[in-house]
């Protein structure tokens, strides 16, 4: 079992340090807030670390920049696993919700719904599933 409050203490220490050492945040800032939209009010940075790209971003360009840090690798493994079990099921709502006005269902209609709606959820979801089951493997390995 880990002991997350050992390493939220230790961020915070360092957090708290006024003299802000070389990172790939504060190296790339300029490159990566190229990428942000213009019209963006929101941003998630995931593996924030100690939080300087969010604090960096939300005084400079008034972006409000939510960091996401502490996360194991069987809990990204099981998020993603998630997530592809999400997507995989947005196609199936989204052609049922586009038929929704339809008197008569059949499979011919179902399904010209679904190539509709497109396979991009599924790439998506198949994409997150396999990354999910890569963090899943690795965080067996490391347990043994």
């Amino acid at each position: 079992m880990e002991n997350y409050d050992i390493v939220k203490n230790d961020f915070n220490e360092i957090a708290q340090l006024e003299d802000p050492k070389w990172n790939h945040n504060n190296c790339y800032y300029n490159q990566i807030m190229k990428l942000i939209p213009d019209n963006a009010e929101t941003c998630l940075e995931i593996g924030c670390g100690k939080g300087e790209l969010s604090f960096f971003s939300s005084i400079i360009d008034s972006l409000f920049v939510k960091g996401v840090f502490l996360m194991n690798k069987r809990g990204a493994g099981v998020s993603f696993c998630f997530i592809a079990a999400f997507l995989f099921s947005v196609r199936y709502i989204s052609a049922a919700i586009f038929g929704s006005g339809v008197s008569s269902w059949n499979s011919d209609l179902f399904n010209s719904m679904l190539n509709h709606i497109g396979s991009t959820p599924v790439i998506l979801s198949v994409i997150s599933l396999v990354v999910g089951i890569i963090y899943l493997v690795l965080a067996e390995k490391e347990k043994s």
